[in-house]
């Protein structure tokens, strides 16, 4: 996946303190995305970078609108989307084979990166938290009179073929 650095964070010359940048996820984001489900979407993400001499923690905040199918009628439909996430982004030039020594209650990702690097792509690390936003179940919501709003076609064949 090449994101040409839209999707990325400069690693050199990034002051210690703290930082921000605004990163827009929209159907060109989502279509370079080798093997994406999603296809069609507006995110707005705001990150805040804290950085350290020897690390830095990212906040993203995302928050917008992906398209996905309907698991009852596969129809295509807009479902909201709001994440809250945190990397951590560590600098070493020892990459560790063997990270069981991080804390398994820790609800930050850790990723460690190389020292030289001079920019750190967010971009497969954003894709992730939208997916993992949405949930399990996508269908579309009802009316206000309490009726699917489901291709009809579809939910009169499956009570057609309902097994009781």
């Amino acid at each position: 996946m090449n994101t040409h650095n839209t999707y990325a964070i400069p690693l050199r010359g990034l002051k210690i303190g703290v930082c921000r940048f605004d990163f827009k996820l929209d159907d060109a984001f989502f279509q370079i995305i080798e093997g994406s489900e999603i296809q069609h979407g507006s995110v707005s993400v705001d990150a805040e970078v804290e950085r350290y001499n020897n690390m830095m923690i990212i906040n993203f905040y995302l928050q917008g609108e992906v398209e996905v199918a309907c698991d009852r009628c596969l129809d295509l439909f807009y479902i909201p989307v709001e994440a809250d996430a945190v990397l951590s982004v560590r600098f070493s030039n020892l990459m560790p084979d063997n990270q069981e020594y991080l804390a398994e209650d820790s609800e930050e990702d850790i990723i460690f990166v190389d020292p030289s690097d001079e920019m750190l792509d967010v971009a497969h690390y954003l894709y992730e938290s939208v997916c993992l936003s949405l949930p399990i179940q996508r269908i579309h919501s009802d009316d206000e009179n309490g009726n699917s709003l489901c291709d009809p076609d579809v939910i009169k064949y499956l009570r057609q073929h309902e097994v009781n």
